[in-house]
């Protein structure tokens, strides 16, 4: 009875992580295909190609695309965007829903933040 009421308990928790998941990607036609696009570049090892396609795919979403700026923090700082990577993170704290997801935003605002102060 006790595994039955567990697993129970597990499947509620776990049906709201996977619905996030499925809309971090972007929702836009048009920005979804630019979203594949970049990952293509990506796997070619072309960072610099993917950026741009993550930036684009996030404008084609209406800057709604949670996983295109998570993208472009990441390579944005790596490849010393800064503004990319600060406008990304400051759509993400728009974004953000609950206090969890605001203090990541944040945190990645403030990382890019400080990353481009130390290369000045």
């Amino acid at each position: 009875m006790r595994i039955a009421s567990a697993s129970m308990v597990f499947a509620f928790f776990l049906m709201p992580v996977k619905a996030q998941q499925k809309n971090d990607e972007p929702t836009d036609e048009k920005a979804q295909k630019t979203y594949k696009h970049a990952l293509e570049a990506l796997h070619d090892r072309r960072p610099d190609y993917a950026l741009d396609d993550f930036k684009k795919a996030d404008e084609q979403d209406g800057g709604h695309c949670f996983a295109c700026q998570k993208q472009m923090i990441k390579y944005g700082i790596e490849l010393g965007e800064w503004k990319t990577a600060e406008l990304a993170a400051e759509e993400m704290i728009a974004e953000a829903q609950c206090d969890r997801d605001r203090a990541i935003a944040h945190y990645q605002c403030a990382e890019a933040g400080r990353r481009s102060e130390s290369q000045v």
